[in-house]
């Protein structure tokens, strides 16, 4: 996305490129794929904006976390990319906390065991063990965005939020642990510099103009994680204002004046803030749009033939028949754990569950039920947040899940708290543009950049009555799970040649 100095969008392009599932939880995509998708999307976006590229003041980079980029000595990834939902590391975090001891690592990295398997220190020891002709051939290990960054400026960095997940950094200082590089071996020269994610990385090279259309010598900043450039693109610059991001997953977070620990329980963290006033608690569901998705793909044929027909999103057709259904769907409750959940709970066992079917139930009510469960579990992290002293005045709504009045709707009926949509839905790309304008001089400060670029859409408040109706069936939802909890546990001791005793 090119964004305006106002924070406005002036062009973006999209582009897909594969994800390679292997099985027994390996999960991979191809670096080479991001950065042909870059370079193909930076072209049509600066085509589509009829300006120069010299008109561009600098470049800034976000991405998923934590995953791995093993590169050479001439910065070619030497293997596919093992990204964060991928949990192959499962054996070697035991190796961690043999090596190190439990109690030291937790100490020293502020991360529960639980999200070892999916941090890159697993992964690197997965590598020595079962591909060890790669691991020789390593020379740098660099995060998801970093590597766009390597590819476009030709040098190694990482910011302290990335590097944090790599599993070797220390959460006192945000420098890297050498306790954990020496007593797992690994070597300390493949990791780069952290810098601070407003720091310029490098320019532009004359390869990468060559390959992406920017002009030489463009500052390039170093960017964020997606968890990081959505906070900073939400724009909530005080405590009681929550993001919500509505995409595969529900990424929701807020501010806090007080430092907490680093992580509370298994899948709530917090890190500091770009602003150094505040420190930012931080958490995501492991389903939210991704089981809207997953209707659409299973049950919505009929509406996708309409769809087309009319020339408008299936999503529009799926708001339509769901917003005939009434508050509460006919009493048909959703549990959205169809990858288990991670937030207020984590427990990987859970799946999903419509309770409550009945001869009178049609698709409308399904659809329903769906939007009224993710907004469930957006209240559910919501009263989390809560017992933490950490309170929700209003939600900050972004995302594609944010293009849904009506689900916006329902998530403010839910919580009883008011939702202002975001003016930009993609608050991970203005995140990651507003630290490219801090980084060049643009603004002088987060709360500047703030002031300048943050626009916001509409505003829906709750429905008092509404609100009373939901928060009966929300108690109904929590204790759906309560008493099912056992159930799926034992579930998933379930074979192809019965139960596991």
């Amino acid at each position: 996305m090119l964004f305006d100095a106002a924070g406005n969008p002036v062009a973006s392009a999209y582009s897909e490129y594969p994800l390679y599932t292997l099985g027994e939880g390996m999960v991979e995509q191809d670096p080479e794929d991001w950065w042909k998708a870059t370079c193909t999307t930076v072209r049509q976006t600066l085509k589509e904006a009829k300006i120069s590229p010299g008109d561009i003041m600098a470049v800034g980079a976000d991405g998923h976390f934590p995953g791995i980029v093993m590169v050479n000595k001439d910065g070619k990834p030497v293997r596919r990319s093992i990204i964060y939902s991928d949990m192959r590391g499962k054996k070697q975090t035991e190796q961690i906390f043999d090596a190190i001891g439990g109690e030291e690592v937790l100490k020293t990295i502020g991360l529960p065991k639980s999200f070892f398997p999916g941090l890159p220190v697993s992964k690197i020891l997965w590598v020595r063990e079962n591909q060890p002709e790669l691991q020789r051939l390593t020379s740098r290990v660099l995060g998801t965005k970093d590597f766009l960054n390597f590819c476009m400026t030709g040098r190694a960095a990482t910011d302290y939020v990335e590097a944090w997940w790599t599993g070797l950094v220390k959460v006192a200082d945000y420098s890297w642990s050498d306790k954990m590089l020496d007593g797992l071996q690994i070597e300390r020269g493949w990791f780069a510099d952290i810098l601070n994610p407003t720091d310029i990385v490098g320019e532009i090279t004359r390869e990468a103009s060559r390959d992406t259309g920017l002009e030489e010598n463009t500052p390039v900043v170093c960017g964020s994680v997606d968890g990081m450039c959505n906070v900073l693109g939400s724009g909530i610059t005080e405590p009681k204002n929550t993001m919500d991001i509505g995409g595969s997953t529900e990424i929701i977070a807020s501010l806090s004046k007080k430092r907490l620990p680093s992580s509370i329980g298994q899948s709530i963290f917090c890190w500091r803030h770009i602003d150094r006033q505040n420190w930012i608690l931080y958490t995501s569901t492991a389903t939210a749009a991704a089981c809207l998705r997953w209707y659409r793909d299973q049950f919505a044929d009929r509406e996708e033939r309409e769809a087309d027909k009319l020339g408008m999103s299936v999503y529009q057709i799926l708001d339509r028949e769901a917003e005939q259904a009434g508050v509460g769907a006919g009493k048909l409750l959703f549990l959205p754990y169809l990858a288990g959940e991670y937030t207020p709970f984590f427990d990987l066992n859970a799946s999903g569950v419509f309770m409550g079917i009945t001869l009178d139930k049609e698709r409308k009510h399904f659809v329903r039920a769906i939007l009224e469960g993710v907004a469930y579990s957006l209240r559910h992290v919501i009263e989390a947040f809560s017992a933490l002293d950490v309170e929700t005045e209003k939600i900050m709504a972004g995302g594609g899940g944010s293009k849904s009045r009506l689900w916006n709707q329902i998530k403010a009926d839910i919580t009883g708290k008011p939702v202002q949509s975001t003016g930009v839905i993609e608050t991970g790309c203005l995140g990651a543009a507003i630290l490219a304008g801090i980084g060049v001089g643009k603004y002088r400060s987060y709360r500047e950049a703030v002031d300048c670029t943050i626009s916001v859409g509409e505003k829906f408040s709750p429905n008092a009555e509404n609100h009373k109706s939901y928060s009966k069936l929300f108690q109904v939802y929590k204790e759906t799970y309560d008493q099912l909890k056992a159930t799926f546990a034992h579930l998933s001791m379930v074979t192809s040649t019965g139960l596991i005793p």
